[in-house]
C-alpha cells in the first residue's frame, strides 16, 4: 500500500488548522479569565470598603446610644481597622504610603498610614485610575471623616458640631472598563 505525498501534506494542514483553532480557543479563555479575575478583585475591594464604612456607622451608633456624638471629634482620622476584628488578612498594619509602596506583594492589600491619618489599598489589577502620588504608587486612599453641622449656640453665633462620621475618599479614583492596549 502506497501513501501519496498528497495526503501527507493534507495531514500537516488538518494538524495546523486544529493548532490554530486551539490557540484562538485558548487566548478568548484567558482573555475572559483575566476579566474575572479582575472583576472578583473590583468585588473583594468593594466588600472590604463595605465592612470599613460598616465598623464607622457601629462606631457612630455606639456614640449616639450613648449620647455621646461631641466626642465623635475624637475619631477623626482614627484608623477604622481597630474597631474591627483582629487577624485580617488583607490588612498589613500601620506603615507609612512610601514605606509600603517599597514592599513586596504589597498589591491588593489595605494599609493605614498614621501620618496621614489615611487607610488605603494598593488594587493588583491596574484599572483603577487615581492621581500620582509623589510615591508613584496608585493608592486609593480614604479617611475617618466628619458630617458637620452648623447650628446656633447660645450666645447667638454659629457653631460647627459633628453630626456623624464617614469615610472620605482622598482623591478621584474611577473604575476603567477596557484594558489599557
Amino acid at each position: 500500500m502506497e501513501i501519496s505525498e498528497r495526503t501527507f501534506g493534507g495531514r500537516y494542514f488538518v494538524v495546523a488548522i486544529t493548532a490554530i483553532v486551539i490557540a484562538l480557543i485558548m487566548w478568548r479563555l484567558l482573555e475572559r479569565l483575566d476579566r474575572e479575575i479582575i472583576n472578583a478583585e473590583r468585588a473583594q475591594f468593594e466588600l472590604r470598603l463595605s465592612e470599613i464604612r460598616s465598623a464607622i456607622l457601629l462606631m457612630q451608633a455606639s456614640l449616639v446610644a450613648k449620647d455621646d456624638m461631641a466626642l465623635a471629634v475624637r475619631y477623626l482620622g482614627t484608623n477604622p481597622m481597630d474597631w474591627m476584628e483582629p487577624g485580617q488578612d488583607h490588612y498589613l498594619g500601620e506603615i507609612s504610603l512610601e514605606e509600603a509602596s517599597q514592599m513586596n506583594n504589597i498589591k491588593g492589600k489595605w494599609v493605614f498610614d498614621p501620618e496621614r491619618k489615611e487607610i488605603a489599598y494598593l488594587p493588583n489589577a491596574l484599572r483603577w485610575r487615581t492621581e500620582e502620588t509623589d510615591f508613584g504608587a496608585q493608592w486609593l486612599r480614604y479617611k475617618v471623616g466628619a458630617i458637620w453641622s452648623e447650628e446656633a449656640g447660645a450666645d447667638g453665633q454659629r457653631h460647627r458640631i459633628v453630626k456623624g462620621l464617614k469615610l472620605e475618599p482622598m482623591q478621584q479614583a474611577f473604575w476603567q472598563q477596557q484594558a489599557e492596549q
